[in-house]
Order: C-alpha cells, then structure tokens, then sequence
C-alpha cells in the first residue's frame, strides 16, 4: 500500500460489491510501501477467483477520508491454478 495512509484504521478487503470483512492491520511500512499481511481461506480463493476486482479500502491520513484503491482479478484465477500446481510439483 501507497504511503501516506491512516496506519491505525487498517485495510478493508472486498471482493466486487461483496461486504467488506473486519480490516486487517499493516504489519510494517518499507521504503516501496506499507504492507499488510494476507491469509486467503479456501472460501476467500473461491470468491477471488469468481470475482472481477478486488477493492481496498484505506483512509489517507491527513484527511481521514475513505480511498478505495481497485485490483482487476482478470487472470487471477488462471495464476492461482499455476501456482498451485508448481507447488504441487516441488519435490
């Protein structure tokens, strides 16, 4: 995530117009950004793979207003299903 963020309110992740689930908090902020840790249940990768954009939702920290940053998951599915099969395959 981008600097400039309001750390303390944490992320909110939803996946189309889906609702928002509790927001998860930044671990640790880096001189490219800040990150937040991700777990995906097998429930939350069904709907990833389903979905057609996953929307962050971050307030920036001067303001304390809502920012909604936008992934498109076009090919996520594709990705995932790769992955998983490399993993597979690792001896």
């Amino acid at each position: 995530m981008p600097f400039g963020l309001y750390l303390d309110k944490g992320v909110s992740f939803r996946v189309d117009d889906n609702a928002a689930g509790k927001p998860s908090r930044f671990r640790t902020c880096i001189p490219a950004g800040c990150l937040v840790p991700l777990t995906f249940t097998d429930a939350t990768a069904k709907t990833l793979r389903k979905g057609k954009a996953l929307n962050l939702g971050a307030f920036a920290s001067d303001t304390e207003k809502e920012i909604v940053f936008s992934i498109s998951l076009k090919g996520f599915e594709t990705a995932l299903n790769r992955t998983i099969e490399l993993v597979q395959k690792k001896p």
